[in-house]
């Protein structure tokens, strides 16, 4: 895999774009320019090449990645599909070079399946397109073999039976004093009653434990095995008053018998990228770091890694350590697409897109008040294409979510909203800004209202709202400029400052949404969404 380009890499670089594909049995190799590489021949018939790195703001779907191109064979292209060649069973891979460099340093920047291919005679064009392939894996969480049935657990209390084991994320409960999570009784048995409080180890020492007859108490954790030999986090249940007919739920992040409430002894799955001391962890009253997942960022990164899809490890662990101040916590309890699962609970609450390059899935971070990578000044660096336009995103400024889930009433405890209302009384649950206030002044009251399982804090829920507040308070509006290929060193999600005095921008901070790639130039879409703090002119919506 290669590297990504940086802005000194392609800074007077000559680029030349390569193709390897495979077809009849042969690996073909094509670039726009005949060129001998470490001693491979890439012919120089490779042409029309198009390609877009396309996003969509703030959204959880991604856009499916495609490239066209057009070569011409050495061969009779008609002849070899006349003798049985499919041509669009042939696989290939679309990458950038930078001429002088090695081919280990090239960008690959789509690897798939040929589709929707033409041909003609012997010396004719053939045109085609890549796409990835693995795009359509998918994978179930937990396991199938992560439920409670006869052979997992033979003494369960009937009760429970075909439950799947929960995946306790974050320390649900820590902050609410309510229970967020179910216990299912495993061994029903005199003597021996055991409750399952997850299908992993787990974090927390202790938990505190509340029965639907009224009953509750601190129960120590310990960790076993099911019959299948999966490690799971249970709490022994013997001294319980009544077993039979109660149903009993657990809030986490409690101390042990004779201390306080600990946020480090309290969560569930452990993080399994904690160890990595370089990034930024969340951390305890006193500074230490906590070894559950809870972070926002870890935890699509973990959704990603369980996903069966490939996944862009390296701009994935760069992208996401600005989200965990974000904390997620819940629990999944039954089996899912864990792709689905982390599109519908998770991301709907970050400032994030998914997205697809040669490497694979990987998220991008929206974070409009980020350091701006690049100055670019129209008529100079970059040339306006058409007019400006305004996008027709939904306008919020009557924003509120209700957090706090209660597994026991299986309703919400906690609702926070952020309004545009000037006089509107204010609370720890009710709170206004500049950016709800304006847009109120500007399109009236326009509410919006969701509601999370995986939000169990009040940082987060503002965190979340105020977000949404600069996302959605105006009209976003979306310029077009051509550009030279040695800015393909931006990325979707950058910030960059634009100069373009015929629309009196002066140094606006706008984002790369698009980038369009063609043989020896590019085409950028950039986002403004107007922001009364940070634009440098009066943000009209």
């Amino acid at each position: 895999m290669g590297r990504r380009f940086t802005e000194t890499d392609l800074r007077g670089a000559d680029v030349l774009w390569l193709l390897e594909l495979t077809f009849a049995g042969r690996l073909w190799r094509f670039s726009t320019e005949l060129v001998d590489i470490e001693g491979e021949v890439y012919l120089g018939s490779l042409s029309n090449v198009s390609y877009d790195d396309e996003v969509t703001w703030a959204s959880a779907e991604y856009e499916l990645p495609s490239a066209s191109v057009s070569v011409v064979f050495p061969e009779d292209i008609a002849l070899l599909i006349a003798q049985g060649h499919d041509l669009s069973a042939a696989s290939g891979e679309l990458s950038l070079w930078i001429k002088g460099s090695g081919l280990a340093d090239k960008r690959i920047v789509v690897s798939g399946h040929a589709n929707t291919a033409d041909y003609g005679a012997a010396g004719e064009p053939v045109s085609f397109s890549l796409e990835p392939d693995w795009l359509d894996n998918s994978a179930l969480y937990p396991p199938p073999t992560h439920i409670i049935d006869e052979i997992t657990w033979p003494n369960h209390s009937p009760n429970y039976g075909g439950k799947t084991y929960p995946t306790v994320i974050g320390a649900p409960g820590f902050a609410l004093q309510r229970p967020r999570t179910p216990i299912y009784i495993v061994d029903d048995s005199s003597g021996s009653e055991l409750g399952l409080i997850a299908g992993h180890r787990v974090a927390a020492t202790f938990i505190f434990v509340y029965g639907s007859d009224g009953t509750s108490s601190t129960r120590a954790v310990t960790h076993t095995t099911d019959a299948l030999g999966c490690e799971v986090a249970v709490i022994n249940m013997h001294t319980m008053p009544s077993i039979t007919g109660n149903t009993y739920w657990a809030r986490w992040g409690e101390g042990d018998l004779d201390a306080p409430p600990n946020w480090l002894n309290a969560g569930g799955l452990l993080n399994p990228f904690q160890s990595e001391q370089a990034r930024l962890l969340v951390l305890t009253d006193d500074q230490k770091p906590v070894d559950f997942l809870v972070g926002a960022g870890d935890v699509i990164r973990w959704a990603l890694s369980q996903s069966g899809l490939k996944v862009d490890r390296g701009r994935t662990v760069s992208n996401v350590d600005t989200l965990n101040d974000f904390l997620i916590q819940g629990f999944i309890g039954e089996t899912v697409d864990i792709m689905d699962w982390l599109k519908t609970e998770v991301l709907p609450l970050l400032p994030v897109s998914l997205a697809v390059s040669g490497q694979g899935v990987y998220p991008i971070v929206w974070d409009y008040r980020a350091t701006s990578v690049a100055s670019l000044t129209s008529g100079i660096d970059i040339q306006r294409v058409g007019r400006v336009e305004y996008q027709d995103n939904e306008i919020r400024n009557e924003i509120s979510l209700r957090w706090a889930y209660n597994v026991a009433s299986q309703d919400f405890s906690r609702r926070s909203t952020l309004t545009g209302d000037p006089i509107a009384e204010t609370s720890n649950l009710v709170g206004r800004n500049v950016f709800t206030q304006s847009s109120r002044a500007r399109f009236g009251s326009r509410a919006s209202e969701s509601e999370s399982t995986m939000v169990a804090d009040l940082a987060t829920a503002y965190k979340i709202l105020a977000w949404q507040s600069i996302a959605f308070g105006k009209k976003h509006r979306r310029l077009k400029y051509d550009a030279d290929i040695s800015l393909g060193w931006l990325n979707p999600g950058d910030i960059v400052e634009i100069s373009d005095e015929p629309l009196s921008l002066m140094s606006q901070r706008m984002m790369v949404q698009n980038i369009k790639w063609g043989e020896i130039s590019l085409t950028i879409d950039f986002l403004m969404i107007p922001n009364l703090i940070d634009d440098t002119i009066i943000a009209q919506g």
